[in-house]
């Protein structure tokens, strides 16, 4: 049972650090597409 804990636990986290990853992307790609608009 404690196991299933831990683990569980763990991919919570995985998932979320993921998940911030992922936006940090999309961010950067809309600051770039941005930025080459402005250049264009």
């Amino acid at each position: 049972m404690g196991n299933d804990g831990v683990r569980l636990h763990r991919i919570m986290i995985n998932h979320r650090e993921r998940k911030l990853v992922f936006e940090d992307q999309m961010r950067l790609r809309k600051g770039l597409v941005h930025i080459a608009a402005d250049h264009a």
